[in-house]
């Protein structure tokens, strides 16, 4: 096993919370899994930003995310795995302008026939946590 290319926060999945689902914070383990659900053709085809994300660029998104305390990236798992990624920006603005976005684990989850039961579980814990 070789070290993760990407810097780290000091944090790993060792770190996170129990394997439940629901949310749970993102670390530089995450990195490698989060850019290949990322790079899907059918996640890029509706993103923002629709070319494919080298691992340089994607390891400087990470390295201002992660650091930013205006913004989240939470790992939503689904049936006991990693299973897709919300993130939150607008954290802390005085006026509550908080904006969301998501992704999944399309192949993954389109395999497993579960990607509809995700998405919907994704939805329900990405308001609940943006609401508490």
């Amino acid at each position: 096993m070789t070290a993760a290319p990407y810097p780290t926060d000091g944090l790993t999945t060792a770190d996170a919370p129990p394997p439940t689902d629901g949310l749970r914070p993102a670390t530089g383990d995450d990195l490698v899994t989060m850019l290949r659900w990322r790079n899907h053709p059918q996640v890029r085809a509706v993103s923002n930003t629709r070319h494919e994300i080298a691992p340089a660029e994607h390891a400087a998104w990470w390295a201002g995310v992660r650091t930013d305390p205006d913004r989240r990236v939470l790992i939503h798992r689904y049936a006991d795995r990693d299973a897709g990624v919300v993130t939150f920006s607008g954290v802390t603005s005085p006026r509550r302008d908080l904006v969301w976005g998501f992704y999944l684990d399309i192949a993954g989850l389109d395999e497993r026939r579960e990607l509809l039961r995700a998405w919907m579980s994704l939805e329900e814990a990405a308001i609940a946590h943006a609401f508490t």
